[in-house]
């Protein structure tokens, strides 16, 4: 069975392209000992290579596009809003400035497992791409590493270090 279109052709869209752009390119630095993959909905996932016994520390970069206007802590506040919500949940650090497009918080919350309840650490930044787009919109990125914060202070001192290193390529 052949099923015809119906739309007529006036002109083919490509992504990326004027009118569907793509997320600006990044960069990160990673040590030696972690491996940067992608993964589904993730433009990026930062893993230590070994994997932890209890909970895997990562960080994970993200675009969503919302209106040019927005500034960036009124993208990150409401993340916040959401964690300090769960079990145990603490405002570690809030949003705060960081340049007009950059914001960074952090908090921590509990989540359990199959062996019992893990106390999370998790650094939140947002950081919106430096050129709005032709239809009003910018392409925010969220970075957000996340670590068991009992076990792993050096693992999440490094994810924060890796994220620190987030920026847009020239």
């Amino acid at each position: 069975m052949t099923i015809e279109s119906t739309v007529p052709a006036a002109k083919t869209v490509r992504y990326p392209g004027e009118e569907l752009p793509a997320p600006p390119p990044f960069a990160i630095d990673i040590p030696e000992d972690f491996v940067a993959t992608a993964a589904p909905r993730l433009l990026a996932l930062v893993q230590p290579k070994v994997k932890a016994d209890k909970f895997q520390p990562s960080l994970t970069v993200t675009a969503d596009l919302i209106p040019a206007s927005i500034e960036p802590a009124a993208v990150l506040n409401p993340m916040l809003d959401e964690a300090v919500k769960r079990p145990e949940g603490e405002l570690v650090t809030p949003a705060t400035e960081q340049g007009s497009h950059q914001a960074a918080g952090s908090v921590r919350f509990a989540v359990s497992d199959v062996s019992g309840p893990v106390s999370l650490g998790q650094s939140l930044s947002i950081h919106l791409a430096p050129d709005a787009l032709s239809n009003g919109m910018r392409y925010a990125f969220s970075v957000s590493a996340t670590w068991d914060a009992n076990n792993s202070h050096d693992v999440g001192a490094t994810l924060r270090a890796i994220q620190d290193s987030f920026r847009f390529n020239a």
